[in-house]
């Protein structure tokens, strides 16, 4: 509809047309020979903005009776909605309180009536005015309260309800402004109800487990951190709540539906409490979310392992190990904490700081099982740490876990070769170092049988990979150590049906760019007891051809000899 020309429609406003005669007119404009229902309307909407606070009070509809003489129902409601929505706010809370005086529910009434028309206004100025607009609202109507404060309170109660519900339509966003505004109003009891009111049906929608079709992006926490970051609102809120100890089953269970239902935008919320609850809370925490997200276990489990206080971990460390539910995933914590948690894009723990606190769980009250996985993890941890020192802590491990951490350790050192993130000179300096620990034999046996796997194809990383072990062997040969050289070399060059020509003339290539071991006589004999013995023929005459075509004349002849 067009906008109102409301000079037309000045004879609403005149005190000699009653309310009942403007709405006889509408009647009569309905139903006459030439009905205009439009224009109808257009007489309500006139009504709505013309006629004083009082005379809309007046409205009094009969109750369900459609189309009789006195106001309808349909129509106070049309009145009312358009002054609440196109009055001044002010106004259209003076409605509200007006209406809500004269249909508020008697206490002793058995049967009591909704109170209809101030439910259309509510939801009116709920659902469509600005949020600033309706702060203002809410505090007019608190503001009104005054000796008959219990019912205009529930007149507040009924707008904030309504604006945090799930069926008004709101975004978190809209949720968020309006708690600031609220606070800024003076009516921090107000904002406190809708705070709760919103996080609770938060977590009312959030999915029981991971599902990221239902995670909502732009959820009441990161609203609230947009629209506040430095007050940490939902944190505080938790907090408080968190320090009565029989609400603690609920609020857990909130913080965690939180967590769950807006992983992304409740980050804020992971990280404070894996830093800042205590021990029994987190593990708590953790003991919900391993059940619905792996996600977002992880995620306050990693905050919760960057702890910087070595008795404060040790205090999570036993706490997580008695628990039946975190138990089985204790090992990934201890690795979080030797990782330094969330904070472990800048390396890892400083070993100095994991033996302290190793040594702070080496107590009778703390199970075997913490100190012993807390090494084993301090030895996996092998990035950023260097070749001596991943010997080292590979050497502190007990004999039961050794086998199994020492494969994790030499895996993962092959890939980072692989990815090009350490040299040749980095393994060479880890098998150096493992010469210096208990069961070295074992220890170097396991790591050369790991690193002697050739790549398959002719690929330039398959060639790259061969130089490097090429690389790996010269430098364990100048250094003194010529067997665990001529066995990594041989245990790579006898596998016949994964070596190319490429890949042995790689090998071979880097081996000459260090004259010592060209020159050892164990050289030649390795060649020819490795590819010469081949069996398939035409592979073992595609690498001697291979040799001879880069001027390898020597190595293509000792392969060439071993097999005459």
């Amino acid at each position: 509809m067009s906008d109102l020309d409301l000079a037309k429609y000045e004879w609403v406003r005149r005190e000699g047309n009653s309310i009942s005669d403007v709405f006889a007119r509408v009647r009569f404009i309905r139903a006459g020979s030439a009905p205009n229902p439009a224009e109808a309307i257009r007489i309500l909407q006139a009504l709505a903005l013309l006629r004083r606070t009082d005379d809309l009070l007046e409205l009094e509809p009969e109750p369900d009776q459609a189309g009789s003489e006195n106001l309808d129902r349909l129509d106070a409601l049309a009145v009312l909605a358009f002054a609440a929505l196109t009055r001044p706010v002010a106004e259209a809370a003076q409605l509200a309180i007006g209406r809500w005086r004269k249909e508020k529910p008697n206490p002793e009434d058995p049967d009591p009536k909704p109170a209809r028309l101030t439910d259309g206004i509510v939801h009116d100025v709920i659902a469509q005015r600005t949020v600033p607009e309706v702060a203002v609202f809410i505090t007019v109507c608190r503001a009104a309260e005054g000796a008959d404060r219990a019912p205009d309170a529930s007149l507040v109660h009924k707008a904030l309800t309504a604006f945090a519900g799930p069926s008004s339509g709101r975004t978190s966003l809209d949720k968020a402004m309006l708690y600031i505004g609220l606070n800024d109003g003076g009516d921090p009891d107000a904002a406190a109800f809708l705070l709760e009111n919103a996080l609770q049906q938060a977590a009312a929608n959030a999915p029981l487990r991971d599902n990221p079709a239902a995670v909502e992006r732009d959820g009441i926490v990161r609203a609230l951190n947009h629209v506040s970051p430095s007050e940490r609102i939902v944190e505080s809120w938790i907090d408080r709540r968190l320090l009565v100890r029989r609400d603690e089953p609920a609020v857990l269970q909130l913080a965690a539906s939180l967590l769950v239902g807006e992983p992304t935008g409740a980050e804020s919320l992971a990280a404070h409490a894996g830093r800042n609850w205590s021990e029994r809370l987190l593990c708590q925490l953790c003991e919900i979310l391993v059940r619905r997200s792996e996600r977002c276990f992880a995620s306050v489990r990693r905050h919760a392992a960057s702890r910087g206080s070595d008795e404060s971990l040790h205090k999570i460390i036993l706490t997580w190990q008695k628990s039946v539910t975190l138990n089985p995933s204790l090992p990934r914590l201890l690795a979080d904490v030797v990782a330094d948690g969330a904070n472990g894009a800048t390396g890892p723990r400083d070993i100095a700081f994991l033996r302290n606190l190793h040594e702070i769980l080496d107590d009778p009250d703390v199970p075997r099982e913490c100190r012993t996985r807390l090494r084993v993890a301090m030895a996996e941890h092998v990035k950023g740490r260097t070749g001596t020192e991943v010997a080292q802590l590979l050497g502190e491990v007990d004999g039961p876990d050794l086998r199994r951490t020492a494969q994790v350790v030499n895996e993962r050192l092959s890939a980072l070769l692989h990815e090009g993130e350490i040299e040749g000179a980095d393994f060479a300096e880890y098998l150096k170092g493992l010469q210096e620990v208990g069961r070295a034999p074992s220890l170097t046996f396991w790591a050369v049988r790991e690193r002697a796997d050739p790549k398959q194809g002719d690929a330039p990383s398959a060639q790259t990979a061969a130089a490097v072990l090429g690389d790996i062997a010269a430098q364990m040969y100048a250094a003194g150590q010529p067997a665990i050289a001529i066995d990594l070399l041989e245990r790579s060059l006898e596998n016949e049906q994964a070596v190319t020509p490429a890949y042995a003339t790689a090998i071979v290539r880097r081996v000459r760019q260090d004259p010592a071991l060209p020159a050892d006589e164990r050289w030649k004999a390795l060649l020819g007891a490795t590819v010469g013995r081949w069996a398939d023929e035409r592979s073992r005459d595609d690498v001697v051809d291979a040799l001879r075509a880069h001027g390898f004349d020597t190595e293509g002849d000792a392969v060439v000899n071993s097999v005459q």
